[in-house]
C-alpha cells in the first residue's frame, strides 16, 4: 500500500501532452473491481466472453508492471499500455512476401483479430515497467512464436520504426470490453530467418486462444 504523501505526490504528476491525467494506484482486486465499475466497465461479463479475458488477468497484468491506470480532470477512468507490434514478414519458396496476422478463437471458430491487413499487423506484446521497446519486441517474439534465443544474425532482421500518427491511440480495449485504453505503440520489423518458420504459431493470452498465421502482402 503506498503512503498518502506518496499518492498525493504521484496525483499531482502531468502524465500526457494535452490532456491532464493523474495516476491511480489500484493495489487489490476490490479496489480494480469497484473502479471499474464507478467506469460502466461490465467486468463480470468478461469471464463469459470468449474473447476477453478477466478480471483475474487484468490485475495480473497491473501486479506485472505492463498496465498502469490514470484519470483526467473529469473523472474518466483509463487504462494505459505500451506496446510493440511486430510485422513479421518472409519470402515465401515462390518469392511471395507473407506477413504474420492474429487471429482468435470465438468460441466456435477462428477470426481475424483486425478486420484490415493495414490495421498493426503482426503480433503485439505489452511491455513491462523499465523494459526497452526492443526488450518488449524481442519477449514478444519468444512467447507468441516460442522463438527462444535469437542470436545476433537473427536480430539483424528486427528493426525499430520511427514514431507515426498511430503512435498514441485511444480506444476500447478488446481484451477488456468497455474500459477505455490509452496506447503507447513501438512499431518494429522483423524479417524472419528462414529456418524459425512454422505454418501456424498458437499461443494463448490469459483464457484466450489465439494464433498467427501468415498472408501474402498486398
Amino acid at each position: 500500500m503506498k503512503s498518502e504523501l506518496v499518492n498525493a505526490f504521484l496525483d499531482g504528476l502531468q502524465l500526457s501532452k494535452g490532456e491532464q491525467l493523474r495516476p491511480l494506484i489500484i493495489d487489490s482486486k476490490t479496489m480494480l473491481r469497484n473502479y471499474l465499475s464507478m467506469a460502466g466497465a461490465r467486468y463480470w461479463e468478461w469471464r463469459d466472453n470468449p474473447k476477453a479475458k478477466n478480471i483475474d488477468d487484468l490485475m495480473n497484468e497491473i501486479e506485472y508492471g505492463e498496465t498502469t491506470f490514470a484519470y483526467n480532470l473529469e473523472g474518466v477512468l483509463y487504462r494505459k499500455v505500451s506496446k510493440a507490434v511486430i510485422d513479421v514478414i518472409r519470402r515465401n519458396d515462390d518469392g511471395v512476401q507473407e506477413r504474420l496476422y492474429e487471429e482468435i478463437f470465438d468460441g466456435t471458430d477462428w477470426v481475424r483479430r483486425n478486420e484490415e491487413p493495414s490495421d498493426t499487423p503482426g503480433l503485439k506484446e505489452k511491455g513491462k515497467l523499465g523494459e526497452e521497446p526492443i526488450q518488449t519486441a524481442i519477449r514478444g517474439i519468444g512467447e507468441e512464436m516460442k522463438i527462444k534465443e535469437l542470436s545476433e544474425n537473427d536480430l539483424e532482421g528486427l528493426i525499430h520504426l520511427p514514431d507515426n500518427e498511430n503512435s498514441q491511440q485511444t480506444e476500447e480495449s478488446d481484451g477488456y470490453p468497455g474500459l477505455k485504453t490509452k496506447y503507447n505503440f513501438d512499431f518494429f520489423i522483423f524479417e524472419l530467418p528462414e529456418g524459425r518458420y512454422q505454418l501456424v504459431y498458437e499461443f494463448e493470452e490469459g483464457k484466450r486462444r489465439m494464433r498467427l498465421k501468415w498472408e501474402e502482402i498486398v
